[in-house]
């Protein structure tokens, strides 16, 4: 579990991948985005480093898929119940 603030960036890194011929990893392409908003844009490390892309398809936007779930934090009432919980099923 990882608290993030309501905008944040994330980053994918593929293990064992060479920079030889037939090595390929990548993203799923999700457009549009269902919540949130994405540049049109990504990184890319070349044998020359990193460089910026973007595609030379007009048709198709940079929306990478990656799914967060939201969950919220508890209650100040929903743990004092949970602890009261607790007790009463300690003591039996």
């Amino acid at each position: 579990n990882v608290v993030v603030p309501n905008t944040f960036t994330w980053t994918v890194e593929f293990n064992g991948i060479a920079m030889v011929a037939g090595d390929l990893a990548g993203l799923v392409y999700y457009n549009p985005p269902t919540v949130g908003s994405s540049f049109n844009d990504w990184w890319k490390k070349t044998p020359e480093g990193w460089r910026p892309f973007e595609s030379t398809d007009s048709n198709i936007r940079n929306n990478f898929f990656a799914r967060v779930t939201a969950v919220p934090e508890p209650s100040v009432l929903a743990l004092a119940l949970l602890a009261g919980a607790m007790l009463v099923v300690r003591r039996k």
